[in-house]
């Protein structure tokens, strides 16, 4: 499971737009908060792996994946990828902690 925050300018309807667009496609991904640009520099990423944003963001403790307010299926690809990029990251980190055994 992926835990992600959605970042939209337009506001809390559009951001539920997002929100249903990314669950109904991906059932590993959970929302945790859908928040305006504002309000993310106030939210602790610590447990975020990737930010979802239709703007762009310059956050440097977490992934942004930025996408169209209505995602289209090149927006899906980049979510794909941000998904497999923290999973073989995670998959490196296990493979050396195994080898250290």
């Amino acid at each position: 499971m992926y835990n992600v925050v959605i970042v939209c300018v337009h506001g809390f309807g559009t951001a539920s737009l997002m929100k249903e667009m990314i669950c109904s496609r991906f059932k590993n991904i959970i929302v945790k908060k859908t928040v305006t640009e504002e309000r993310i520099l106030n939210i602790d990423l610590s447990n975020i792996d990737f930010i979802i944003s239709s703007i762009d963001l310059q956050i440097m403790q977490c992934l942004v994946v930025k996408v169209n307010v209505i995602l289209k299926e090149s927006d899906y690809r980049l979510i794909e990828n941000a998904m497999e990029k923290l999973f073989i990251k995670i998959f490196k980190k296990v493979i050396l902690l195994w080898m250290e055994f």
